[in-house]
């Protein structure tokens, strides 16, 4: 199928072959007929692309200062590297359209293949012949409804929170500043609820548009606005006032208060930073407001990713039914859109299409691209990618599969795979098809997909990466495992103790190599530290602090679900522990702050078969500019310290050792252990008594946080006993 891109890098746009989604659980696959241009939203994000480093900086400051706290927490270079691997990815556009249902996901309900449904979401509803949508992010369209028209439905949904926002009642005046695509909805909203509307835009164009819609005066001059504004009212001034274009400059919320009435309300509706003349709003003690995009369940993952409904008693009106009440305004002729469009253009005309809009800004209010009746490679999943020498070259022996392919995957583990000999890299496999595609582009997959099954079932391929969420990694694993293919999988190996079994069964049964990310063991300062006490026996003591710093945002990592944060890192550092004590954790035992209902701040006793001790302080509430790792080792007579693996010292016979390898956290040194795991057979790198023994303790120091007792681990569960000592060597 083809889908528009953008590399914000450099902001180029391509049209692309990319493999079509496959129907995920939860969700319907949808072929598009028509996907909406916002003329304002996204013309903004193409030109943002297309900006300098500094650019692009001064356009996102709350990114900046996202940017400056991983300076202070990884360094200048590691953050360089982070920022040029996220800015160098092709990144989807559209997030309103619909189309024709034509694969229909397990769960769910109310839906069938040729059904018409109108499409919502940044992430979901783009401009692409084929898109997934979750069930809360598209609905039917009535029979009396154009599919054309309900392409505006994700817009529509916007425009009806903005108006359940400002409260605005029968008679009541409304002001809107911006006369846009979300602006002259707005206005038809207003009007046919019984309001009384007046507006004002740069443009003298949308101005006549709204009063033919119905506003009861429109201007482009601010004294005529004004004056407008004082004859609706009566001189009483606007009820409410909406903002509904983004960027609007400082005197545009002067402007607001100036034309609202005493105790009135403004409504920030666009995407503007609120520059309010204190004193003018404070004398007539206006009302703020936000209004969040289609409304609630924006941004919520549970809602929009996983379906799950807020209950109509407690939530009226969601994104969905906002998306509903819009398509039935549509379908009774209280709202129409047909005036709004300024050009519609076949799909394949795309880049040409935002590259006019991008060049004369203004002329477009919103454009359409229409989709061919029967879109071209439905009926393939997978997609041979031509990389332009960029690739490596297929080997004979060793291929590699991938799922999943996100930023640490992207940025730590296939930039190394990439410049690995004699390693071929089969398919890439990613929720999304243009995820998927970028990634083959960028390393050299020679196909990118969207179903597991491709990478799983090939029988050429040796041996498969699994970087997907953590709720997924031992499901995977096992499928794996069971198919005959080696697994490097990224930690946590588990998130439950069930699932740890489960995967030594299938370990032992396959006798495939598996090795977890636990990369931090091969960083340089920590196998010198190993080698400084590796001549004594003698029990040590570790204390290793983390601070992990405040989630910035939301983000599936975080989630109860997942495993939540701390069993989503704290494996690394069990098991740099295990690594430098030589032994494994026998008993746990852990509290947490009162505040911390997520088990995010830690403090865990870990108490070895050896006798060694390690203390693990997890924390997330000190100052940002704290580094994120401190380690320091005691026993023998000698003392190591390791800070956030830019500085080591060993103090051992009155003498003192400086350890190398700054910055260098192992990435690069497990991945080759891996790969001399395929080439040569024997040992895993990481033992696999370790592996399991590590990612139990880390669960447990959970259970112990959230009980208050000591656990004593049970290895003997798992059946290490009878795990493969030696690898067997791929064909």
């Amino acid at each position: 199928m083809r889908q528009l891109a953008q590399n914000y890098k450099d902001g180029t746009l391509s049209l692309l072959d990319a493999p079509v989604p496959r129907a995920a659980r939860g969700g319907i696959v949808v072929r598009n007929a028509f996907s909406l241009i916002s003329s304002g939203t996204e013309t903004m994000k193409v030109r943002e692309g297309g900006m300098s480093l500094i650019g692009k900086a001064k356009a996102r400051p709350e990114q900046v200062q996202q940017v400056m706290q991983s300076v202070r927490q990884l360094g200048l270079r590691a953050t360089y590297q982070k920022v040029m691997s996220r800015l160098d990815k092709l990144t989807p556009l559209g997030y309103s359209s619909s189309g024709y249902v034509c694969e229909v996901g397990e769960g769910i309900a109310g839906v069938e293949v040729g059904d018409k449904v109108a499409c919502a979401g940044a992430e979901y509803a783009n401009h692409a012949e084929y898109i997934f949508v979750p069930r809360n992010l598209f609905v039917r369209v009535p029979d009396a409804v154009r599919l054309e028209d309900a392409a505006f439905a994700t817009v529509g949904a916007i425009a009806v929170q903005g108006v359940r926002q400002s409260d605005a009642r029968l008679g009541e005046t409304v002001a809107i500043i911006g006369l846009g695509l979300l602006g002259q909805l707005l206005n038809q909203l207003l009007v046919s609820a019984g309001c009384l509307v007046v507006g004002t835009d740069l443009s003298e164009e949308r101005c006549r548009l709204a009063c033919e819609s119905g506003a009861a005066g429109a201007a482009a001059n601010q004294a005529a606005f004004l004056a407008a504004i004082d004859k609706v009212s009566r001189g009483r001034g606007a009820d409410c006032v909406l903002l509904a274009a983004g960027g609007l400059p400082a005197a545009s919320f002067a402007l607001a208060a100036n034309i609202a009435r005493d105790r009135g309300r403004v409504v920030n509706i666009g995407m503007n930073r609120l520059e309010m003349p204190w004193k003018a709003y404070y004398e007539k003690e206006l009302e703020i407001r936000y209004s969040r995009s289609y409304g609630p369940g924006r941004y919520d993952r549970r809602y929009e990713e996983q379906g799950q409904d807020y209950p109509i008693g407690y939530v009226r009106w969601t994104e969905n039914r906002n998306m509903e009440a819009f398509l039935d305004l549509l379908a009774t002729g209280r709202i129409n859109v047909r005036s709004l469009i300024t050009g519609t253009y076949a799909f394949s005309e795309a880049e040409n299409v935002y590259r006019e809009m991008v060049e004369t800004p203004g002329r477009h209010l919103a454009v359409l691209f229409q989709y061919p009746e029967s879109a071209a490679g439905r009926a393939e999943k997978t997609l041979t990618v031509n990389t332009n020498g960029n690739g490596i070259q297929p080997a004979s022996g060793l291929k590699l599969g991938c799922i999943g392919a996100g930023n640490y995957a992207r940025s730590m583990l296939l930039p190394v795979l990439q410049k690995e000999p004699g390693l071929s890299l089969g398919t890439v496999v990613t929720r999304t098809p243009l995820s998927a595609l970028d990634s083959a582009r960028r390393f050299g997959f020679a196909k990118a997909g969207t179903d597991p099954e491709e990478v799983l079932n090939d029988p050429s391929t040796t041996a498969v990466l699994i970087a997907t969420r953590h709720d997924s990694h031992a499901a995977y694993v096992i499928q794996a495992l069971n198919a005959g293919k080696h697994v490097f999988v990224e930690k946590p190996l588990a998130i439950r103790r069930e699932e740890i079994s489960q995967v030594a069964k299938s370990l032992h049964k396959s006798g495939k190599g598996l090795q977890v990310g636990f990369n931090r063991r091969f960083a340089p300062m920590i196998v010198a530290l190993r080698q400084q006490f590796g001549g004594t026996n003698d029990p040590i003591i570790v204390n290793y602090r983390v601070h992990a710093g405040k989630p910035a945002g939301s983000s599936w990592f975080f989630e109860q679900d997942q495993g939540g944060r701390f069993i989503g890192e704290a494996g690394h550092f069990i098991d740099v522990m295990t690594y430098l004590a030589n032994s494994l954790p026998e008993r746990v035992f852990a509290r947490k702050t009162r505040q911390a209902g997520d088990s995010d701040e830690i403090a865990a006793v870990i108490t070895f078969e050896n006798g060694s001790i390690g203390t693990l302080t997890f924390v997330c509430g000190g100052d940002l500019r704290t580094p994120k790792e401190h380690i320091e080792v005691f026993g023998s007579g000698i003392t190591g310290v390791v800070n956030n693996f830019q500085t080591g010292t060993v103090l051992r016979n009155g003498k003192t050792l400086a350890l190398k390898g700054k910055n260098d956290k192992g990435q690069a040194g497990e991945l080759a252990a891996f790969m001399r795991m395929l080439r040569q057979g024997g040992a895993p790198p990481v033992p696999y008594d370790q592996v399991f023994a590590v990612t139990e303790a880390t669960i447990a120091i959970v259970e112990s946080a959230d009980h208050g007792s000591e656990i004593t681990l049970e290895h003997e569960v798992f059946g290490l006993e009878q795990s493969p000592a030696v690898v067997q060597e791929p064909a």
